[in-house]
């Protein structure tokens, strides 16, 4: 990888896969700027009035939700004019991918799997909504999540990815932080 370069890595994969985490440990690693993705689509929606993102996304549809929140990214990334690289916490496929690299022509962006089995992201989302293991909420919560990334072709944009670590248990971050790093030498 070219040194010179601005680094943007943005991590994609279905909800609670473990990409947040991941991107945090990371992001300490390794000396580069965080940007998570929630905190960017929560905040455009409370300056558009709604309390809750979702509410924006059903108003304004997944391509508006997704264009803007995207646009911030980049506002964001640009901010950071000195940052040694971007890791992205998640991704919102190939539009998101597009815009990245069409707004920002100087920059390599690097999109990564982190794969996970459905049973380890519900047992994570059950963790996340304080509710038992296979409650109705946690499988209701994440099928909507995974709908909203199935519209947005999150699958084809996995198959297309420079490349991919599975997640498919807690408590090891540490081996997945070092199998990325490893990985991304070759790239």
């Amino acid at each position: 990888m070219d040194n010179k370069q601005l680094k943007v890595i943005v991590l994609s994969g279905w909800s609670c896969a473990g990409k947040s985490i991941i991107a945090e440990i990371l992001a300490k690693d390794i000396s580069f700027d965080l940007i998570k993705i929630y905190d960017i689509y929560h905040s455009l929606a409370l300056k558009k009035g709604y309390s809750r993102s979702r509410e924006w996304l059903f108003e304004a549809g997944d391509e508006e939700f997704v264009k803007e929140t995207v646009y911030e990214i980049v506002s964001k990334i640009k901010s950071l004019e000195y940052s040694k690289g971007i890791i992205i916490d998640a991704s919102f496929a190939f539009l998101m991918n597009s815009v990245l690299n069409f707004k920002l022509p100087d920059a390599r962006i690097i999109n990564i799997a982190i794969l996970s089995r459905f049973k380890f992201r519900l047992k994570r989302m059950e963790k996340r909504m304080n509710i038992d293991y296979c409650d109705e909420k946690g499988i209701k919560e994440l099928i909507f999540r995974d709908n909203f990334l199935g519209d947005i072709h999150l699958a084809r944009f996995l198959a297309e990815v420079n490349f991919n670590v599975w997640n498919e248990y807690d408590g090891d971050i540490e081996k997945i932080i070092e199998k990325i790093k490893k990985k991304l030498l070759k790239v």
